[in-house]
């Protein structure tokens, strides 16, 4: 996925809801960031990725991000989706 992002703005990615056992992680963080992180929102386990650039950065940057689903409560989740995010800043 490719994102067009303003110098010092904050970009926000919706990976949807999760079950308790399920989640989203960073496999491989960014490099020019100043808030690079994933979030749940414990009443409705709703995941969200927030990016934002540090500050002054001009240039290219990404992120890869790990989601998990399809675990039974016994077992490992069985599926996974790996999500790569190709940011632009630009001035």
């Amino acid at each position: 996925m490719n994102v067009n992002l303003k110098m010092n703005d904050t970009y926000q990615y919706d990976l949807g809801l999760f079950g308790d056992e399920e989640g989203a992680t960073i496999s491989r963080q960014a490099t020019h960031f100043f808030r690079s992180l994933t979030e749940i929102d414990i009443s409705s386990n709703k995941v969200t990725y927030k990016y934002q650039p540090t500050q002054g950065f001009i240039g290219s940057d990404e992120v890869e991000l790990v989601s998990k689903r399809g675990s039974d409560g016994g077992n490992h989740n069985k599926d996974k989706l790996i999500t790569t995010i190709k940011f632009t800043i630009t001035n």
